[in-house]
C-alpha cells in the first residue's frame, strides 16, 4: 500500500512539474523576483523550521492514506527540503500576491483570505503563541485549469505534526484522495 502510494505521488508530482517547468519558461527575471508585499514572511518560517529539522534528524511517525486504506511507519526524513516542499512553496512575498488577500488580524492570530478565486492560495492562517513564536499554520490551497483540479489543505504544528490533505481530478487520470500525517518523535 504505501509504495503502491508513493509511486502514484511520484507520478502526480513528475505531471506538476513538468507543467510548471512549461508554464514558468516565459517568465522574466523581473518576473520572478519578490518584492515586499507586507504580508507575514511565511516562506522563511518555514525554511527555518526546516533547516532545524533536518539538524537534528528528527523521526517521523509518518501515516500515509489513500481514500480509506492507510499505513503507518516510523521513518527517518532524508531530506526535509523535499518532504515539507508543499509548505515551502507557500510564499506570500511573490509579485502576485501584492494586495491580493484580505489580512484580518488578533492578538494571536493572522488569517489571509485570497480575494479572488483565481489565486492558488486561498486562506492562510498563522497562530501565535503568549511569546509570539508560531504554533500553527493552516492553508488551504486549490488550482483549476483545464488539466486538473486540487485542493490542498496544509497543517503545520510546530514541534508536533504536519499534515497534507489532497483532493485531485486529473485530465486522463481521473481522481484520487490522499492524506500524509507525520508526527515527529522525540530523539
Amino acid at each position: 500500500m504505501y509504495r503502491m502510494f508513493s509511486e502514484r505521488i511520484v507520478l502526480f508530482l513528475s505531471v506538476i512539474v513538468s507543467l510548471l517547468s512549461v508554464s514558468c519558461e516565459n517568465h522574466t527575471a523581473e518576473e520572478s523576483t519578490q518584492v515586499e508585499t507586507g504580508y507575514f514572511p511565511i516562506h522563511t518560517f518555514f525554511q527555518r523550521e526546516v533547516d532545524s529539522l533536518q539538524r537534528s534528524a528528527t523521526k517521523v511517525e509518518k501515516t500515509v492514506g489513500e481514500r480509506d486504506e492507510s499505513e503507518t511507519k516510523t521513518v527517518t526524513v532524508g531530506d526535509w527540503n523535499t518532504e515539507m516542499g508543499a509548505f515551502l512553496a507557500v510564499d506570500l512575498s511573490k509579485p502576485a500576491y501584492i494586495n491580493m488577500f484580505d489580512v484580518d488580524s488578533a492578538a494571536n492570530k493572522i488569517t489571509y483570505n485570497a480575494k479572488s478565486k483565481d489565486l492558488d492560495i486561498q486562506s492562510l492562517s498563522i497562530s501565535f503563541n503568549e511569546h509570539g513564536e508560531i504554533e500553527q499554520v493552516e492553508i488551504t490551497k486549490q488550482e483549476d485549469n483545464m488539466l486538473y483540479q486540487n485542493e490542498e489543505k496544509l497543517l503545520y504544528i510546530r514541534g508536533k505534526e504536519y499534515s497534507m490533505n489532497k483532493q485531485q481530478q486529473i485530465l486522463l487520470l481521473g481522481s484520487s484522495q490522499y492524506q500524509i500525517v507525520g508526527r515527529l518523535v522525540a530523539n
